[in-house]
């Protein structure tokens, strides 16, 4: 009876402690933990995928592709691709991964397009179009599988697995006990 009574006590304390891994931008420039750029990327990538839960599944979110592409502006963009620095890299990768990762979350596929490459460093590492093909696929996967859309003609849909599989087993016990037996 006290653990009941103490839970939500403990839930708040869990996500007031950030236990939860829930970000907001101000916290990425307030918290005296972070000083390194690769650290901010990290949590601006964080306060994103926190605020595309924070969005309607299925639509575009705003909020989450203005944080995924403030990685891009305030990291990557200042520095000169001239000087060998990693950080462009970085916030470029990071930027696509966070736009890959919202769409996946929001289930919207129109995310995937702001997937690009920025500068061309001379690897094909970097393979922006497979990961904005493979983002556009993911997500419509994802928003076919969401639950307002469980009873519409789709074939992946669960409605296919709890009709047909037992359909197609009952077929194939039925089938394996026809087969005559040799004597």
């Amino acid at each position: 009876m006290r653990l009941a009574a103490a839970l939500p006590l403990i839930l708040a304390f869990f996500m007031l402690a950030g236990a939860l891994g829930l970000r907001s931008p101000d916290e990425c420039e307030s918290d005296p933990a972070i000083i390194r750029n690769s650290q901010k990327m990290q949590c601006y990538f964080s306060a994103a995928l926190t605020a595309a839960y924070l969005c309607a599944p299925g639509q575009m979110c705003s909020a989450a592709t203005s944080l995924c592409e403030e990685v891009w502006v305030r990291f990557g963009a200042p520095v000169d691709p001239d000087t060998g620095s990693d950080i462009r890299k970085k916030a470029e990768l990071m930027s696509n991964q966070c736009y890959f990762e919202v769409a996946r979350i929001t289930r919207n596929p129109d995310t995937c397009g702001y997937i690009t490459q920025r500068d061309d460093f001379g690897s094909q590492l970097f393979g922006d179009a497979v990961t904005r093909e493979t983002c556009y696929d993911e997500a419509a996967r994802l928003a076919q599988l969401a639950p307002e859309n469980y009873y519409r003609s789709n074939p992946n849909n669960i409605c296919a697995i709890v009709f047909v599989l037992p359909l197609f087993v009952m077929a194939a016990a039925i089938g394996s006990t026809r087969v005559p037996r040799k004597s």
